[in-house]
């Protein structure tokens, strides 16, 4: 899946020292996602966004994925 690209529409929760991680609860794949940790990009707390990511990969009950671009939408 490392070549996959997505769109989600997602609310920015905070950053820990290596991604920025947001707020998810739905299924990729029939696999249920709680979390998304974003590679890159600078986003505002409690903000929602579209995202574009890439090289998705699955862990466990999170999905992380490289920022290909955003859209900041409230």
């Amino acid at each position: 899946m490392k070549n996959s690209k997505i769109y989600v529409v997602s609310r920015f929760e905070g950053r820990n020292n290596e991604y920025n991680k947001f707020h998810f609860i739905g299924y990729f794949k029939g696999i249920k996602i709680r979390k998304i940790f974003v590679e890159g990009g600078g986003f505002t707390l409690n903000k929602e966004y579209i995202l574009a990511l890439g090289q998705i990969r699955i862990n466990e009950d999170h999905l992380t994925g490289t920022l290909i671009s955003f859209k900041l939408i409230g």
